[in-house]
């Protein structure tokens, strides 16, 4: 089917599940805007929030202490306070330029819903370009299957050779894997896995560290966790992350497997007895 067309006209996208119930409720946002970092709008293209059995899963990290704040100028209007990427550790531009905030836009390209998957592709491509002009590309697709798990594709291609940074935060330390971390609520779990990496494995970690904020602006507040999955050097990448939330105490488990086919690779999620096809163009 055809994606519906008003929804090229809007900055942001909700997938959800059972909205009439909160502790069955499954839901992620994930924001493009036209106004880029402007005024009150952020740097945070193509960034997400992930809600889950009535717990915040994904969070937007920082406080609002106050407006002009180190935590509001360092670390909440910074791509690095989202769930985003970053370029050679470089985000979109968050400056007070209000000529560059607005070239510094995203969009939100397609979206649908057919056969139990929600779909939505958004493109940040020119918000970051303001402060990392080798970028060539930089989307984001995500898929919501069976109500009940994502996957994230992220392209990025440059001009010259660079890293990718992926960014998670979550109010809780994170059991980190090797390819892998889980998030652990009080009412929700999230298992995310790394399922594929173009450039090649990804090195994991996380800290506590809010950079570059007066500690007394956040003396008391509780302390948020932050993940960061950076990839080798390449000047072309594709990444593919699964996200499996879970009820406190529900095992659950989505196999996949890869097909590298000459024109494209197809990688096969089943839960359940039913089996998700995902197309990604290759990196060059």
């Amino acid at each position: 089917h055809e994606p519906v067309k008003w929804f090229r006209d809007i900055d942001w996208v909700a997938m959800h599940a059972n909205m009439a119930n909160p502790e069955e409720h499954i839901m992620l946002l994930i924001k493009s805007s036209r106004y880029g970092s402007i005024s009150h709008s952020h740097a945070d293209q193509n960034g997400f929030l992930l809600h889950a059995y009535g717990e915040p899963l994904a969070i937007e990290s920082g406080y609002y202490v106050a407006f002009g704040s180190t935590m509001h100028m360092n670390w909440r209007r910074q791509t690095r306070s989202t769930n985003n990427v970053l370029i050679d550790g470089i985000g979109q531009y968050a400056g007070l330029d209000k000529v560059l905030n607005l070239q510094a836009s995203g969009r939100i390209e397609e979206v649908w819903h057919r056969e139990g998957t929600s779909y939505v592709r958004a493109d940040a491509t020119q918000a970051y370009r303001v402060c990392v002009p080798y970028v060539k590309r930089c989307t984001r697709e995500i898929y919501f299957v069976c109500q009940s798990y994502f996957v994230i594709v992220d392209q990025v291609d440059l001009d010259q050779s660079g890293r990718l940074s992926w960014l998670f935060h979550t109010r809780n330390k994170m059991e980190i894997g090797r390819q892998s971390f889980t998030v652990r609520g009080e009412k929700a779990d999230m298992l995310g896995q790394f399922v594929y990496c173009s450039s090649g494995e990804l090195s994991l970690s996380q800290d506590n560290r809010f950079i570059d904020v007066d500690p007394q602006e956040i003396k008391g507040l509780p302390g948020e966790w932050h993940l960061t999955a950076t990839t080798p050097k390449a000047s072309s990448h594709r990444l593919v992350v699964l996200l499996l939330p879970m009820k406190k105490g529900e095992q659950k488990n989505v196999a996949h497997f890869l097909d590298d086919q000459d024109h494209g690779l197809h990688f096969y999620f089943t839960d359940q007895g039913k089996t998700q096809r995902i197309e990604v163009q290759k990196a060059y």
